[in-house]
């Protein structure tokens, strides 16, 4: 027995058959079709709640020669808010969120995640803001509202704090800077301050000037430094004139004949004295002047001086130890006094030597340290500069931080301007889509069972399937003959079937479309049903 060859299933197939008034296939077909429509108004359908964002951009964010600046801005915010799932759930106390199993926690959140869909709803390059539209599909209206809200606003303030988080970071980094520098600006102050009292450096008056004003004080240090030179000159020359002074009151003889005028000085007090003294003086002048020597005039008046001085030397008190008018030698006392006077002013001199030299001692000492003081001073006002500087640079960041701090305070760069709604009723998937994408995989179903059945039928159908499932030619065929009433019959028949097919077709679209344009149109039980098919 010759084995049968399997007919191929296609389309042509398919074509064959209708052409060959095979009627039962365009119900067949129709039926596929309204069951495929049918199975894809029951998938489960979700209400979409949806919000809309405007992220202006923070000060941070824009980056200059970029071409869309807020693309980073976008996708950040697409792949931050799905992370905001579980804390959005703890929030609005979700079962979810106590789940205990790792494993299933994150299968939760995943699955929740993959139910949030974020779009950019400006997508132009030169704009100067961006507009996010957040989805959240659910199969409750209300939850979808609430947890889209939630959502939204757990990730603003999550946002926020993330923006804040560097901020204040930044603050608090510029607060403690300013504050060190300020305490080493305060250090540096009151040291130069010292220096500055130290050293009589004048805070007012240029560093340059105060140096050559140093100059002008070693000039006076050497000037002080020759004057000492001189000083000591002149102790020399008192010394070796004191010691010249006293080699010579050795050498004079303490008590000396006294003379008149030597006992003047002494008979000073004495009126008797003095007009004794007086006589002798003019005797002794008309010696000299009036009277001719050995002359009785000029023996008398001689006689008279003898007598004179005579009686003066009595009356002068004669020192212990000296002989009969002999006095204290006058030379030796004016000796004396010299040598008093020369000692006192050698004293001064040396007093006044004394201090010079440790005046100037003191002033090289200081001089030689004013060098370095000038130096220490230098630094430190170098070295003030700087950390005036710094501080500055730090006070600005303090301040572009802290003005940073009030902005998202006061003005976030993003902010929700549209909240969330219920929706009013499933909208995803697209029912028209999925019907349409059911109501075309029903067809094709229903084609694929005509081809099987037809397939496994054991019957030739047409000259065709004999030649080519037998080796042998047909030379001739004889057709089915059918009475009228048969042929009435399978025509009744077929277009029973096929009007019933078109009108249940026509029916359910009719229904359908008065259930979206008017549904109060349609009997309460009829809305009822397509609610609970169609989630509305």
């Amino acid at each position: 027995m010759t084995q049968v060859e399997v007919p191929q299933l296609s389309l042509q197939r398919y074509v064959e058959l209708v052409r060959r008034r095979r009627w039962q296939v365009v119900p067949a077909s129709l039926l596929g079709l309204v069951v495929g429509g049918l199975i894809a108004f029951l998938i489960p359908r979700y209400f979409v709640a949806e919000t809309l964002l405007e992220h202006n951009a923070a000060p941070a964010d824009l980056r200059p020669g970029e071409d869309d600046p807020f693309k980073g801005i976008v996708q950040s915010a697409k792949d931050t808010i799905p992370l905001a799932v579980m804390d959005t759930m703890v929030a609005l106390k979700w079962p979810e969120a106590s789940i205990t199993n790792s494993y299933e926690l994150t299968a939760a959140q995943k699955e929740i995640a993959g139910r949030i869909s974020v779009v950019d709803n400006n997508p132009d390059r030169n704009r100067a803001y961006a507009k996010l539209q957040v989805f959240y599909r659910d199969r409750d209206g209300e939850r979808a509202r609430r947890f889209t809200d939630t959502l939204v606003r757990t990730w603003l303030e999550n946002y926020i704090k993330t923006l804040r988080e560097p901020a204040e970071a930044e603050y608090k980094r510029s607060t403690d800077e300013v504050y060190r520098l300020g305490l080493a600006y305060d250090n540096l102050i009151h040291d130069r301050q010292e220096l500055e009292r130290k050293y009589e450096i004048e805070p007012d008056v240029e560093l340059g000037w105060q140096r050559a004003k140093y100059q002008e004080r070693v000039d006076q240090q050497k000037e002080r430094q020759l004057q000492m030179q001189a000083m000591e000159t002149q102790q020399l020359t008192l010394d070796y004139r004191l010691q010249q002074a006293r080699n010579r009151l050795q050498d004079l003889p303490e008590f000396v004949k006294g003379n008149s005028e030597q006992f003047r000085d002494q008979l000073k007090s004495s009126a008797v004295a003095q007009q004794l003294y007086e006589r002798v003086r003019q005797a002794r002048a008309k010696m000299q002047f009036s009277f001719r020597a050995g002359s009785r005039q000029f023996l008398e008046a001689k006689r008279m001086v003898e007598q004179g001085e005579a009686q003066l030397n009595e009356m002068v008190a004669t020192p212990a130890g000296a002989g009969e008018g002999m006095i204290a030698n006058p030379e030796r006392a004016k000796l004396e006094a010299e040598i008093a006077e020369d000692m006192v002013q050698r004293d001064v001199l040396l007093v006044t030597l004394q201090r010079l030299r440790e005046q100037i001692n003191a002033d090289a000492a200081r001089l030689a340290d004013l060098i370095d003081g000038y130096a220490q001073h230098e630094r430190k006002t170098k070295r003030l500069e700087e950390i005036d500087e710094e501080l500055k640079y730090w006070r600005d960041r303090q301040k572009a931080a802290d003005e940073l701090r009030s902005l998202l305070d006061k003005k976030p760069p993003v902010r929700q301007l549209t909240p969330a709604t219920v929706p009013p009723r499933p909208t995803d998937p697209n029912i028209l889509v999925v019907a349409l994408i059911g109501c075309v995989l029903g067809l094709l179903v229903a084609i694929g069972l005509i081809l099987l059945l037809d397939m496994l039928q054991g019957t030739f159908k047409t000259v065709e399937d004999v030649e080519r499932n037998l080796a042998v030619p047909v030379l001739g065929g004889i057709s089915h003959l059918e009475t009228e009433e048969e042929r009435t019959a399978l025509v009744r028949s077929r277009r029973r079937g096929t009007l019933l097919a078109f009108g249940f077709v026509f029916l359910v679209v009719a229904v359908v479309t008065i259930y979206y344009v008017a549904p109060t149109r349609l009997p309460p039980t009829v809305r009822d049903l397509l609610a609970m098919l169609l989630g509305k």
